[in-house]
């Protein structure tokens, strides 16, 4: 335990020097002369890289979300030489979300979306997949869905693009459904009407998307076979099921690329209010 703590220490030091300058060639050449075991010596660097961070969060680091993302870089930098744990980068990335407001949250998060490609590597995919659900998890718990739509929906874009849909956690395996939850939506134009008048009022951009009412109610038609899909083995209800997907996919094709975010934006604020 004591040579632990002194490597710990001494990898610390080594850390922080380097990491100002960028160096990892010095700081991998110290660490291995320092300690030839590579398990007692990647241990010691990993608890190092969080003393590290606790260090630059200390120095009103919380403000420069750019000198967080380089360190995180860094880490992962490591990782491919095999001097850290492959999990490190991804639980840097929760003890900084633990730690700054949601609008710091919101900006550092372009950085995990950014780097989904280096997540599905072969060297951190297993050893990160739960810690970035956890993570995730966390910060949706955080938010609130009516007020904070938009980073809830990249959260959950980014779990859609990083797992993928072989990954059990995301899988019905027993097919079980709820379908007591059942989804109450507007059946009345005059609704529709007033549904469209409220975003239009809440969306404060220059470009205005209209929105349709029948689209809306096929839309929300739609959740009823999500509920239930045995529905769909019935000839009527598949029949209605094809026309109202084949409406909603029309709709969300036909619409430019340059409004792609506007017409995101309301997409998640129908699904989440």
């Amino acid at each position: 335990m004591a040579m632990f703590e002194v490597l710990r220490k001494e990898y610390s030091d080594y850390l922080q020097q380097c990491f100002k300058v960028s160096d990892i060639q010095t700081f991998q050449k110290k660490c291995t002369e320092r300690c030839t075991n590579d398990s007692d010596r990647k241990a010691a660097i990993d608890q190092a890289l969080r003393d590290t961070l606790l260090v630059i969060l200390s120095e009103n680091a919380l403000s420069n979300v750019q000198l967080l993302e380089t360190y995180i870089t860094f880490c992962i930098e490591l990782c491919r030489k095999d001097l850290a744990t492959a999990s490190m980068p991804v639980m840097l990335l929760g003890d900084i979300f633990d730690s700054m407001t949601l609008d710091r949250c919101e900006q550092l998060f372009t950085f995990v979306e950014n780097n989904v490609v280096v997540w599905k590597e072969d060297l951190f995919f297993s050893a990160c997949k739960n810690n970035l659900l956890r993570m995730c998890n966390d910060l949706l718990r955080r938010l609130s869905r009516s007020q904070q739509t938009v980073f809830c929906g990249r959260i959950l874009l980014f779990l859609a693009k990083f797992f993928p849909f072989s990954e059990r956690s995301g899988l019905n395996i027993v097919s079980e459904f709820n379908l007591e939850n059942h989804t109450e939506f507007g059946s009345e134009k005059s609704e529709g009407d007033d549904l469209e008048q409220i975003t239009k009022d809440d969306d404060k951009s220059e470009t205005k998307v209209p929105i349709d009412y029948n689209l809306y109610r096929k839309f929300w038609a739609l959740q009823d076979f999500f509920r239930n899909p045995n529905q769909c083995y019935q000839k009527m209800h598949w029949k209605v099921f094809s026309a109202h997907a084949s409406s909603v996919l029309s709709a969300f094709s036909s619409f430019k690329l340059k409004n792609n975010v506007i017409i995101l934006q309301h997409v998640l604020k129908l699904i989440l209010l």
